[in-house]
C-alpha cells in the first residue's frame, strides 16, 4: 500500500518541476491517435526536455498515460521516462487502467504515484477524479475524505498546497472538453474555498494551455504531448503541436512557463 505522504528533501528556497500529460500511448508503437503518432511525440518531447537542460527537481505526469490500457503502453511511458533520469510522482487519467500502470511503474525506483508530496514550503495533494466507463470526472466520497485529511494536515503545517488532478474543475470554454470536466464539483470547490492555502491547482485532460483565476487560486492546465484540441472548437478539431510546462516555486510564489514543440 503507497504511503498517504512523502517528503522531498530539497535545501534550497526554489524548487523547479516540470508538468507533462496526456500521451495516450498504445501497445504498438506506430499507431496514431486521430493522425497522430502518440509514441513519437512523446519521445520528441522527452528529447527536447533533455536537450534544454531544465534540469527540474522533479516531473509530474497528470494523466491519460496510455489510450489503450495495454500492460505494454505504460511500458513504452516508462522506459521514455527513465531517460529524464530524475523523480517522477504520476496520477492517472480516464483512458488509464491504474492497476496495470501500478504493476509496471512499481517496477523502477524512478516513479512512483502522487497521494500527497510535501517539500520545505509547498505541498503536492493528489486527488483521483476518475471513475471506470466514464471520461467525465468524479470524487468518490471516500476519496474526498482522504484529500480532506491531506488539506488539514497542510494546514496544521502552515503549507501552501497545490493541488494535482486530472479533470479540470472549472469550464475553460472550449465545449468539446468541457462536456467531460469534472461533474459535481461543489464540495470540492467548497473545500479549497475553507482551505486558502490552496493557491494552485494543476490539471491535464484538456489537451491545451489554460490559466484561469478563482478566488485564493489559480487553475493551470497543461499542453498534452500528443496534440492539442482547437480552443473553443465544440468538435474534434486538432492543433499539431505538443507541450509541457515548467513550474518554478519560490517560498511565497510560483512562476509558469509553457513550452510547445
Amino acid at each position: 500500500m503507497r504511503a498517504l505522504t512523502e517528503t522531498y528533501i530539497n535545501n534550497k528556497n526554489h524548487l523547479k518541476i516540470i508538468q507533462i500529460t496526456d500521451m495516450h500511448l498504445f501497445a504498438d508503437k506506430a499507431q496514431k491517435l486521430h493522425g497522430y503518432c502518440t509514441y513519437r511525440t512523446l519521445s520528441d518531447t522527452v528529447d527536447y526536455i533533455i536537450a534544454s537542460e531544465q534540469n527540474p527537481d522533479f516531473v509530474l505526469v497528470t494523466g491519460d498515460i496510455s489510450q489503450d490500457e495495454t500492460t505494454a503502453s505504460y511500458q513504452l511511458a516508462r522506459e521514455q521516462f527513465e531517460r529524464l533520469n530524475i523523480p517522477i510522482y504520476w496520477i492517472h487519467g480516464n483512458h488509464d487502467d491504474e492497476t496495470k500502470v501500478q504493476a509496471v511503474f512499481n517496477a523502477t525506483t524512478h516513479l512512483k504515484q502522487l497521494s500527497k508530496l510535501t517539500t520545505p514550503f509547498w505541498d503536492f495533494v493528489g486527488i483521483n477524479t476518475c471513475r471506470r466507463g466514464t471520461d467525465s470526472g468524479y470524487i468518490e466520497n471516500s476519496e474526498m475524505a482522504i484529500f480532506y485529511k491531506k488539506l488539514a494536515e497542510s494546514k496544521i503545517n502552515d503549507k501552501k498546497i497545490v493541488v494535482v488532478m486530472h479533470h479540470h474543475p472549472y469550464p475553460v470554454t472550449t465545449p468539446l472538453v468541457d462536456a467531460c470536466m469534472l461533474q459535481e464539483s461543489e464540495y470540492f470547490l467548497g473545500q479549497l474555498k475553507e482551505n486558502k492555502q490552496v493557491k494552485l491547482i494543476l490539471c491535464g485532460h484538456v489537451h491545451g494551455e489554460y490559466q484561469i483565476t478563482h478566488d485564493e487560486h489559480v487553475l493551470e492546465a497543461c499542453p498534452a504531448t500528443c496534440f492539442q484540441w482547437e480552443k473553443g472548437t465544440e468538435k474534434v478539431t486538432t492543433e499539431d503541436k505538443r507541450g509541457f510546462k515548467v513550474i518554478d516555486f519560490y517560498v511565497d510564489a510560483y512562476e509558469s512557463t509553457v513550452s510547445f514543440i
